[in-house]
């Protein structure tokens, strides 16, 4: 096991990768569950 306390290291940028990711997916969710509501109320989709 590393030093806990390190900041740098092989798992830092890894761990900053899987955080952007992570933030990349729940935006891109968000953002396609509003551009389908948004569709839906413009357009008067049927459920």
């Amino acid at each position: 096991m590393t030093d806990p306390h390190k900041d740098t290291g092989p798992d830092d940028g890894l761990r900053r990768l899987l955080t952007w990711t992570l933030i990349a997916l729940v935006g891109a969710v968000l953002l396609a569950g509003l551009l389908a509501w948004l569709a839906g109320y413009l357009f008067d989709i049927p459920r």
